[in-house]
């Protein structure tokens, strides 16, 4: 996967392709009971995969100008009073009573939901700051360009997940 940070629509969907890609092929060498095997954080691959799908899922609240906090059950001022291991925690826990394969479908559905969004972006889209595509006055100061966020939440989150499933031996 490019190292590089992506300067453009093209490059970013080139970037969160080829990530994507490279973590459907590790995940697509696990039998059924391997996603419940448990990774060197202590996460079964389930959670990982369930992890990622949620901040894909704030990623595309974030844009469409909804409430991040709420993908995650919470508040803006639940969120704010919490870290994000608690929040993290909250999301697999929340996922702790769905079917591996649903966990899985979610996941396909929704990152097909948000590289579907950032095709529709331009380039000056993914240029305007966060607080263009969120509205709550207490967020005004994230002045970078929601292209950070996407990538946060896409490529690179998916690059730092990998490292878990490799680190575990997964795809070898």
């Amino acid at each position: 996967m490019p190292e590089d940070r992506p300067e453009n629509k093209a490059e970013l969907l080139e970037h969160i392709r080829s990530g994507w890609e490279e973590l459907q092929r590790l995940l697509g060498v696990l039998a059924p009971d391997q996603w419940e095997q448990r990774l060197g954080d202590g996460w079964r691959v389930r959670d990982h995969v369930a992890h990622l799908t949620a901040w894909e899922r704030s990623l595309l609240a974030l844009i469409r100008g909804e409430s991040r906090p709420a993908v995650f059950g919470l508040t803006q001022a639940e969120e704010d009073a919490l870290g994000i291991d608690s929040i993290n925690a909250r999301i697999v826990a929340n996922a702790s009573g769905l079917a591996t394969a649903a966990i899985r479908e979610q996941s396909g559905l929704t990152h097909e939901e948000v590289v579907s969004l950032v095709e529709t972006m331009s380039d000056e889209d993914l240029a305007k700051p966060y607080s263009h595509y969120q509205s709550d006055p207490a967020l005004r100061y994230k002045a970078a360009p929601v292209m950070g966020w996407v990538s946060g939440n896409t490529w690179e989150h998916y690059d730092e997940h990998m490292s878990w499933l490799r680190d575990a031996g997964v795809g070898r």
